[in-house]
């Protein structure tokens, strides 16, 4: 398995994991997602795959995409009542159904990790949607932690 920065022909099969995803958080809360849909176009993951400020990576098998990470670079400034710092956001992770269990969101995970390390970042944040419990299973076990919790009222 080999982790890798993704380009442009990764797309399509980046499109199918979005849908996978996306299916995830339409099963989870259809008052918000509908199912079948994606996150991103292929024209707008074509885009992403340019920016300096984002990075888009992939586990790689045999010419197969298992997984992506799409990621964010974040500075928030210096003011009078917070300090200035770096962080990477993870904007979303996939991991293939057919591989899951096979240690690939690890891999992919791990990755991110490093690469927020070289960028200086301070940290890695994410957004995972209450009731997704193997989610929140899973980056509770690459050693994350709740940061705040979000909270809503449905009118």
């Amino acid at each position: 398995m080999e982790i890798r920065n993704a380009v442009a022909a990764d797309a399509d099969d980046i499109l199918k994991l979005l849908t996978q995803v996306n299916q995830v958080h339409a099963d989870l809360r259809p008052d918000l997602f509908k199912g079948g849909g994606n996150k991103y176009t292929k024209e707008e993951i074509l885009e992403i795959l340019n920016k300096p400020d984002e990075r888009v990576y992939v586990a790689s098998e045999e010419g197969h995409v298992a997984g992506y990470a799409i990621c964010m670079i974040k500075d928030v400034e210096d003011n009078t009542s917070r300090r200035g710092f770096r962080y990477f956001f993870l904007d979303d992770l996939c991991v293939d159904e057919d591989r899951r269990g096979q240690r690939v969101g690890a891999l992919l995970f791990s990755h991110v990790k490093q690469e927020a390390k070289s960028l200086g970042a301070y940290e890695v944040v994410l957004h995972v949607w209450n009731g997704n419990g193997p989610a929140e299973a899973f980056y509770e076990k690459m050693g994350m932690k709740p940061m705040y919790t979000a909270m809503e009222l449905i009118l």
